[in-house]
């Protein structure tokens, strides 16, 4: 597993993810993914695929 966080906000939750050149805000969880260039909203949910996202806040997705 790698993880390169370069903006994550707090009670962020990380597990099994690739994140580069990403913006993380407070309270998201992101699981089983890549991210490149993206920006997860407040309290957003992303599980288990390869996208390149803008999720809005308390936004989940799965796929």
């Amino acid at each position: 597993m790698k993880v390169i966080i370069p903006t994550a906000g707090s009670g962020t939750r990380v597990v099994n993810a690739i994140i580069k050149d990403a913006i993380i805000h407070p309270n998201a969880e992101v699981q089983d993914v890549l991210i490149h260039r993206s920006v997860i909203g407040p309290d957003a949910r992303i599980y288990g695929s390869f996208h390149k996202l803008n999720i809005g806040s308390s936004a989940q997705i799965d796929f």
